[in-house]
């Protein structure tokens, strides 16, 4: 082959290398300007899908997150009062039930560890037997309320944690009316004004008010000052709507080791039984663990947050009520058994 051949054979080579090498380009900088092409119309797309969802109050994304939140700044105004957390947003007030059936409370991680320690002390004088409004079902009915717990039958005290919230305590408190029962609840003080009848009927009822604090924080974390203010701040929340002032505190997360005993001026209520409701919201695991721990003087660790556990609640009381349970407020139980309930100690149970 001469060499004029085998050079024009290089040439011939070299051209087609740079041809591809061009066309490449090309088709990568086609594809480039497709992808921001396609990217700035789904852009735009979803700008307008949004965009007329919220203004339509349909919104399945990231608006419906504030449209959520102003209607629920609308809500929290009652009696057309303002608060700091509610802002300037003006709007109509919305009973309990209606508010239980368009908010999802905001889960309040409670104390994944329970502490089993010896049973000690706390207490208040046991509720009235009041008669009680029925504010559910819209009706002034007034129905009885079951005297006091009688200590020579077992009794164990159901324990409710950061609510009040409408939707789950209703079917708590009607489960204990079926059954002439009461229950502790400890509440939350900064929920208080937007469940001012779901608060009202817990007191009502002859259930007991217990304080657990206004933001739900860890005592152990917050200065001293803090603490008091914390707590007092709760019950002067509960004291306005119902007039009664909690005697028994619950300390967020179960947190009482170090300086909180020597702060909090009040019985600290624990507990033996905890069902774990906030984590596994499945009403057959919380149930299970009820029934499989339940014993005379318990005292038992829910939330009135999930609706599992008001199922797993209306599964269980009619099997214990079967063996004879009397269904009572800590300080009904404590007072029943003869011990009392001293400032500043921990209770977990009554001892067997």
């Amino acid at each position: 082959m001469s060499k004029d051949t085998k050079m024009k054979k290089r040439i011939s080579k070299t051209r087609q290398a740079k041809m591809r090498e061009k066309e490449l380009k090309s088709t990568l900088k086609f594809g480039v300007k497709l992808v921001l092409i396609l990217a700035v119309v789904i852009g735009c797309a979803q700008l307008f899908f949004y965009g007329k969802n919220v203004v339509a109050g349909r919104s399945n994304g990231p608006a419906v997150r504030i449209a959520a939140k102003n209607s629920e700044a609308r809500n929290n105004q009652s009696d057309s009062i303002k608060t700091g957390e509610q802002g300037n947003v003006l709007g109509p007030s919305l009973s309990d039930s209606e508010k239980g059936r368009q908010q999802t409370p905001e889960t309040i991680a409670p104390f994944a560890e329970s502490s089993d320690g010896p049973g000690n002390v706390v207490q208040a004088a046991p509720p009235s037997g009041d008669a009680s409004l029925d504010p559910a079902g819209g009706k002034n009915e007034l129905f009885p309320v079951s005297g006091p717990a009688d200590a020579s039958k077992p009794m164990i005290a159901f324990t409710f944690d950061d609510g009040p919230y409408y939707s789950v305590d209703i079917r708590i408190l009607d489960t204990l009316q079926a059954y002439g029962g009461r229950a502790t609840f400890f509440i939350v003080g900064s929920r208080v004004s937007d469940y001012k009848d779901t608060l009202k009927r817990i007191r009502d009822s002859g259930s007991e008010i217990g304080n657990h604090t206004f933001n739900h924080k860890n005592l152990e974390k917050i200065s001293p000052e803090e603490v008091a203010s914390q707590i007092e701040m709760t019950n002067d929340a509960v004291e306005a709507v119902t007039g009664f002032r909690p005697k028994l505190v619950r300390v967020p997360y179960g947190a009482f080791k170090s300086q909180v005993p020597g702060l909090v001026s009040y019985p600290m209520i624990q507990w033996n039984i905890d069902t774990q409701d906030w984590s596994s919201k499945d009403k057959d695991a919380i149930a299970a663990s009820v029934l499989s721990q339940a014993r005379d003087g318990s005292i038992v660790l829910m939330h009135d947050l999930y609706p599992a556990t008001a199922e797993a609640f209306e599964t269980v009381i009619p099997l214990l009520a079967a063996q004879g349970y009397q269904f009572v407020t800590v300080s009904e139980m404590y007072a029943a058994k003869g011990v009392p309930l001293e400032a500043g100690q921990v209770y977990f149970s009554i001892p067997k």
